[in-house]
């Protein structure tokens, strides 16, 4: 028989769609009409500014009072950064799926509906899902086609194969995503405005202090959202990264399929780590039922960058129950040497030997 589904026995989902905002008062207005005029109808709008100081807020409230759209808008009264501003869209949400779009960006009119349609794929499920971007500049003019650290990456162009290149089109053509093992570790995806995520995945793993992410909060979500329920990158190009010199990452310089510019300081990947720490020990059924065991010990080598992060892990007693007993041992061993960060130190230092010889004359 074919396979034929009745349409009226269900309805497509709603889709919380929150622009955050802050000091974008050129370029937020843009971002408004890209997020309004989406040809997906079942979405919600929330609309956060981040205490801003150049009139962003104004701006907002302008383009809101000219709209008939139904809009919840958020002022908040004092600055918390990217991650506090999409918390509290998050908090406004009813919806089983999110996306954050940065009040600096633009969404293309199909965004949402092409990542829903994705989502909602009969082969997979995922945590979320990422669209490439084009980027642009503050005038507005196209610079680059594609995010350029995803175009020579093994997303789109796997190990020891060629890539077919079409030149630009004014038509979006449907490609097939990738689904990423969930093994994957280095950085797969676009950007905050380029991501939609299942909220039960973003509550799930929301961090505990928010004003310790302030910027680059899509890194965190990225990565570990991908932990838990694995991530599909779609190649089309569904939205505009705008660069321009009020944003963290105004300092980039697209080099052909290369970038140069900011990164996240240590601190602050630290920090993203030691709040997934937190997660893993207060939701336990992360370890036993998302993370592969064979996966474990990579995941948490990975979070481990600090002694704070790595106190926390082993402190983990399922995770620690999961793990055989030559990673504990080599987690004691990275713990001890993390207390010695930013020393010229390694492990044939009669200091460093040891600490780990009395660490190990106790186990």
């Amino acid at each position: 028989m074919p396979n034929i589904v009745d349409r009226s026995l269900y309805t497509m989902p709603r889709v919380t769609v929150a622009v955050c905002a802050h000091n974008q008062a050129a370029y937020v207005e843009a971002a408004l009409n890209s997020a309004f005029n989406q040809s997906y109808e079942n979405i919600e709008f929330v609309v956060v500014d981040d205490h801003s100081s150049d009139g962003t807020s104004d701006k907002i409230q302008e383009f809101l009072d000219a709209t008939e759209m139904n809009v919840k808008f958020i002022g908040r009264k004092s600055n918390g950064g990217q991650m506090a501003a999409m918390l509290d869209a998050l908090e406004a949400s009813t919806a089983p799926f999110i996306v954050w779009v940065d009040g600096d960006d633009l969404l293309k009119p199909d965004f949402v509906k092409t990542h829903i349609r994705y989502h909602l794929n009969a082969t997979a499920g995922c945590a979320f899902t990422s669209s490439n971007m084009a980027v642009i500049d503050f005038r507005g003019q196209m610079i680059s086609g594609v995010v350029p650290f995803l175009s020579n990456s093994f997303v789109f162009r796997p190990k020891g194969r060629d890539i077919e290149i079409s030149p630009l089109s004014e038509r979006d053509e449907e490609q097939t995503a990738v689904l990423l093992p969930k093994a994957y570790r280095n950085w797969a995806w676009s950007a905050t405005s380029g991501m939609m995520f299942r909220t039960s995945v973003i509550k799930l793993i929301r961090p505990e202090r928010p004003e310790a992410i302030r910027i680059s909060a899509d890194n965190y979500f990225a990565r570990f959202a991908h932990v838990v329920g694995g991530s599909l990158v779609i190649p089309t190009v569904l939205g505009f990264y705008r660069l321009h010199p009020n944003n963290n990452f105004s300092r980039f310089e697209i080099l052909g399929d290369q970038i140069k510019g900011a990164k996240n300081p240590a601190h602050q990947i630290d920090a993203m780590n030691e709040e997934f720490a937190k997660v893993l020990a207060r939701e336990p059924a992360i370890i036993t039922s998302c993370i592969d065991p064979k996966e474990l010990y990579k995941i948490v080598k990975k979070v481990g960058t600090s002694k704070p992060s790595m106190g926390l892990l082993l402190q983990n007693k399922v995770l620690w129950k999961e793990m055989p007993l030559r990673k504990k041992i080599a987690l004691v061993a990275r713990n001890v040497l993390l207390s010695f960060r930013g020393a010229r130190v390694d492990a044939q230092s009669p200091r460093v030997r040891n600490k780990l010889f009395q660490v190990f004359a106790w186990r």
